[in-house]
């Protein structure tokens, strides 16, 4: 369980690093992409970058689902984490994942909360809008297009690093 531990500090420590040093998100060209994305403006943007970012609002959301049940038998409260990796992805997840101990059981009454988060619903939810967001990127999305903002636009790389580390951190 160390190594693990050891593992997403490094993870944590890097992305944090390369977002602040390597890739800051104070270009020219991050707030008006943001806005767009925010007031729903996808006719002007290539598909795959609207899915990308509501995916990583659908990521934390499937991590909440485990959060929030298993957060109560922590010394750390799960919400902080959760509202951040709402805003910033990984890089309020990790230290939640970090610092939790490794918990299988339940104890205690669900509030209102955690029955959300624990209903099948919610799952099927959470599944549908994924599938549905992942058809839009791949029938609508430029791939090509996709490749070179990648490479040159800062806040669709980190994003699209940011959704890659959410999955890759998910067992």
């Amino acid at each position: 369980m160390a190594v693990r531990k050891i593992i997403l500090s490094i993870i944590w420590l890097g992305f944090t690093a390369y977002t602040i040093w390597l890739a800051p998100l104070d270009q020219p060209d991050t707030l008006p992409l943001v806005g767009k994305l925010l007031t729903f403006q996808y006719g002007q943007l290539n598909a795959i970058i609207p899915t990308i970012f509501w995916l990583m609002g659908v990521w934390p959301m499937i991590y909440g689902c485990l959060m929030f049940a298993d957060g109560r038998m922590q010394n750390l409260r799960a919400w902080p984490y959760f509202i951040g990796a709402n805003f910033t992805g990984v890089i309020c997840l990790l230290p939640y994942l970090i610092l939790r101990k490794p918990n299988q059981e339940f104890d205690g009454q669900k509030d209102k909360w955690l029955d959300f988060f624990d209903r099948r619903s919610t799952g099927i939810f959470l599944l549908l809008a994924t599938i549905s967001l992942l058809l839009y990127a791949v029938i609508a999305g430029n791939w090509q297009d996709y490749i070179y903002q990648f490479k040159t636009v800062y806040f669709v790389h980190l994003i699209s690093l940011d959704f890659c580390l959410m999955c890759l951190n998910f067992r």
